[in-house]
């Protein structure tokens, strides 16, 4: 009753059809009024680029430097907060479900060839017209590699996500708006390796061979690494679908093998951890 429901509902099926990999249009990712405010800075000299790792002074130093650009992006977030509040109380009274817009595929396809140093068609044999998801760091698109012949998901980061962050993460440090539970510098820093698709790639790598022994139901799409850069992601492509579309007898176990996987996580992260502050007490 529940996944005829679901399914039912014009929103969550869109969603859903996101997630089957069927591809969605504009008007479906988002609504014509919803758009994403991304900071859009010229080109500057190799001297004056933003670090690609989390560097606080860097970062103070570069916005220190463009006081004009910085009152636009604090306006920019003033109007947000106030938009995204009545637009939240407008979606909570018609329980509307908007998704976050894509950018131009043209863009898209140019970032490919400037991040892999060659066309897409000379690395793919075919990619979707459209993205089949958009987020906000990224779109994905579902294509097939040239060179094996194997479908694949291509996660392409949104052009200007860097600047973007550096400068509400200078404009929160100025402000002192951060965590106490939560040391700024942290967040931070996980934010930074957040935009690096080589980093989510090795990550998935070793997250694979950290439930291959214990989990082998847990499958995590293969990155290739080849096809891979800071702003390019390509991962074997994996159907599948949504615990709300199982069948109720497979329910159970689906659900004791996420408990599981995300337990195992839990005492590796804590291993982790544990280890880190040894090395950061006996330094």
């Amino acid at each position: 009753m529940v996944r005829k429901q679901m399914e039912e509902d014009e929103q969550l099926a869109t969603l859903m059809r996101g997630l089957r990999s069927q591809n969605l249009t504009d008007v479906q990712f988002a609504d014509e009024n919803i758009r994403l405010r991304l900071v859009e800075v010229p080109a500057v000299n190799s001297n004056e680029a933003l670090p690609l790792v989390y560097d606080p002074d860097i970062i103070a130093s570069y916005w220190g430097k463009r006081p004009r650009d910085v009152s636009t992006r604090i306006i920019q977030l003033l109007s947000v907060a106030g938009g995204f509040l009545s637009h939240l109380a407008w979606d909570l009274i018609n329980k509307k479900i908007a998704e976050v817009p894509s950018f131009p595929d043209d863009v898209a396809m140019a970032l490919i060839e400037e991040e892999l140093g060659q066309p897409w068609c000379k690395i793919y044999s075919e990619l979707t017209p459209s993205p089949i998801a958009a987020a906000s760091l990224g779109q994905v698109y579902k294509g097939c590699l040239k060179e094996t012949g194997e479908l694949v998901a291509v996660k392409v980061q949104r052009p200007f996500v860097l600047e973007t962050v550096t400068i509400d993460l200078f404009i929160i440090r100025k402000l002192g708006l951060f965590l106490r539970r939560f040391p700024q510098d942290e967040w931070a820093a996980r934010i930074f390796e957040e935009l690096d698709y080589v980093n989510e790639g090795e990550n998935g790598t070793r997250f694979a061979e950290m439930m291959r022994e214990d989990l082998p139901q847990v499958v995590i799409p293969k990155a290739y690494h080849k096809y891979t850069s800071r702003k390019v992601l390509t991962t074997q492509w994996i159907d599948g679908e949504k615990l709300s579309q199982s069948t109720e007898s497979d329910v159970g176990e689906l659900v004791n093998v996420g408990v599981i996987c995300y337990l195992k996580q839990e005492r590796s992260n804590y291993r982790t951890l544990k280890i880190w502050n040894l090395v950061s007490e006996s330094a």
